[in-house]
């Protein structure tokens, strides 16, 4: 069905085309985007790896709010990915968000892919592809230099190559994906239960080669000793974070607030009911197959367990990996109860379309309908402050800012985080902050002042 893939690519291309209206220079403070950037840089100009590392560990253990927040280092796979642009074009924010938007893109067809043997009809996968090729939350999400577009791509192509004919090549490739999806996001381990699983029930895809069952994991394995032994790993702190961080009401809040992110992605307003609805329908239709899907299953269940015992809430964006499965669970069920209520399956397809459609136009016109600026780190009132910042001896003075891996990568000043009421406290010897803080002229010394910060000094 050759019109198949040509509606893939109309989808593609209309996609596309929301994707780059939407990517505006520069960023937003965020603060992850800094650290990716400056990994990469290390890597493209044969910096030590380690020093950006145990650097930025000083920082996170002497920032009064971060130590607790950033890694010392993020997994090196999307620096990896960052670094031919940087290499080729120094910090270019359209073209690494571009590169962010391209994984999701390529991610449409991967979807389409991996879910339509499921369905008798094939539009209910195509409508699963709209549901996200049109989405706002993803869309929108392509104008930020981050690794969760890159994942999700990752992800659904480590899930897709399981599927595919079993020969050498690709276990090797399987393998290969299995470790760099790893390589961009911790979680990525969960694909590995994963994979054992659907070993297991689709063991007769393995009968006559049953020693292919192991090159995965030792193309895993081999990729792990080497990135062992050239990156160091900078997730430590995470684990200290969440043991300190557990108790009960943190989980029962977490649960709640993830649940009404189901809704919020679709329908952009966070209602716990309709969230709840949505989960409810989704594990009803993962039980309808449930041995055949339970790789998708243990994927999903090990992310949102990471997800609801996390201290801190990570918002929509760590939901992009397991929100494609969830739907597909969804449908599922909504195509099997629409079938005991002998729908016909032309009406089916007519009302799948129609929802379909309505929901992605809503979602596009709440798209348009948010015209932030999305650059607040890279103004030419920052530009002016990195620059002179840049000129201060980084050897002998730490600046006390509330972005402190922003500032450290444009102006290459060693930073922490802290504020007015920390500042005596802190390692820091200057601090940067808004104008409109509370300063006592008396105590500290204005060694310069911008348009809307001050900079002052100990």
């Amino acid at each position: 069905m050759k019109y198949i893939h040509y509606l893939l690519m109309l989808i593609m291309l209309i996609s596309g085309g929301l994707i780059i209206n939407k990517i505006q220079p520069g960023h937003n403070w965020g603060g992850d985007f800094s650290l990716y950037i400056n990994q990469s840089k290390h890597i493209i100009e044969s910096y030590s790896i380690d020093e950006l590392y145990e650097w930025n560990k000083i920082s996170m253990q002497h920032s009064n709010k971060l130590k607790q927040i950033g890694p010392y280092a993020y997994p090196n796979g999307f620096p990896i990915l960052l670094s031919p642009i940087y290499y080729f074009f120094g910090i270019d924010f359209v073209l690494m968000k571009v590169l962010c938007g391209l994984f999701f893109l390529l991610s449409i067809p991967l979807m389409f892919n991996l879910f339509k043997e499921h369905f008798k009809d094939v539009t209910v996968p195509m409508a699963l592809v709209c549901l996200f090729a049109f989405n706002n939350h993803f869309i929108d999400f392509a104008d930020n230099i981050l690794s969760d577009l890159p994942f999700l791509f990752f992800c659904l192509l480590t899930f897709y190559i399981m599927t595919i004919k079993n020969n050498i090549m690709n276990q090797i490739l399987l393998g290969a994906c299995l470790f760099f999806s790893c390589f961009i996001r911790d979680v990525g381990i969960f694909l590995i239960p994963a994979l054992l699983c659907y070993q297991i029930l689709h063991s007769e895809k393995y009968s006559n080669n049953k020693y292919h069952t192991i090159i995965p994991y030792s193309v895993f394995f081999f990729f792990f000793v080497l990135r062992k032994l050239s990156f160091p790993i900078g997730g430590e702190n995470h684990i200290n974070f969440l043991v300190s961080g557990l108790y009960l009401d943190l989980v029962r809040s977490n649960l709640k607030y993830y649940i009404s992110l189901f809704s919020y992605a679709f329908f952009n307003y966070g209602f716990f009911i309709i969230g709840l609805v949505f989960i409810v329908i989704a594990i009803f239709g993962a039980f309808l197959n449930f041995k055949k899907h339970l790789h998708f299953t243990i994927f999903i269940l090990s992310n949102m367990f990471i997800l609801i015992i996390w201290p801190a809430r990570q918002g929509i964006r760590y939901l992009f990996p397991i929100l494609p499965f969830i739907t597909f669970f969804f449908l599922q069920a909504i195509i099997f109860i629409q079938e005991k209520l002998n729908i016909n399956s032309k009406y089916q397809r007519y009302i799948l379309i129609l929802c379909v459609i309505a929901i992605s136009s809503y979602s596009v016109i709440k798209l348009y309908s948010k015209n932030e600026l999305s650059n607040q780190a890279y103004t030419s009132e920052m530009v002016e402050i990195y620059n002179y910042i840049a000129q201060i001896d980084a050897s002998d003075n730490i600046i006390g800012f509330r972005k402190p891996r922003v500032l450290w990568l444009f102006s290459g000043a060693r930073s922490v985080y802290t504020d007015l009421n920390h500042f005596d406290d802190s390692i820091a010897s200057y601090l940067l902050i808004k104008k409109d803080s509370q300063l006592v002229s008396n105590r500290y010394e204005i060694l310069k002042e911008f348009q809307n910060y001050v900079l002052i000094q100990k």
